[in-house]
């Protein structure tokens, strides 16, 4: 009779440890169905779309853009420029509205400092600040923004 009582209990254990196991697994199911995420084929057969890759292009100011930069003796900057573009394509704007975009970044290089272009972050800054002025002669004339600024060409003496 002993060894019924212990057979009983391991059965009644086993049953226990079962149940917990189906209980977390058909909880586990349960979210991930809930929330789309499902290893079943997907939630509701809705398909995951794929993230499509848009290639850059490039619209490369021709002529440098030389100003003087304040510092302790007179600094000359001169940078040659390419703009980067994503999806549409607004190098006819760029080329339409040259004049404008070479004024206002010519217009943003006198203010900056010959210390602060020696610095990294000064001239990270600086990608950022054209980058803004640039898009904002975009957006007066309704066309699409410019993704980044890059130097093709830095040079300061």
């Amino acid at each position: 009779m002993a060894g019924n009582g212990k057979g009983g209990k391991l059965k009644t254990i086993i049953i226990a440890v079962l149940a917990v196991i189906l209980a977390v697994g058909v909880s586990v199911a349960g979210t991930l169905w809930f929330l789309g995420e499902s290893s079943f084929g997907g939630a509701n057969g809705e398909q995951e779309q794929e993230e499509v890759h848009t290639p850059a292009s490039y619209f490369e100011l021709e002529d440098p853009l030389v100003v003087s930069v304040s510092g302790n003796q007179q600094r000359y900057l001169q940078l040659h420029l390419a703009f980067v573009m994503r999806g549409e394509d607004v190098s006819d704007a760029l080329e339409r509205h040259r004049a404008t975009v070479r004024s206002r970044l010519r217009g943003l290089l006198q203010e900056q400092s010959f210390e602060q272009l020696r610095t990294r972050e000064g001239k990270q800054a600086l990608l950022e600040d054209m980058r803004d002025a640039v898009n904002g002669v975009l957006e007066a004339e309704n066309a699409s923004s410019i993704e980044r600024v890059l130097f093709t060409n830095f040079v300061m003496q």
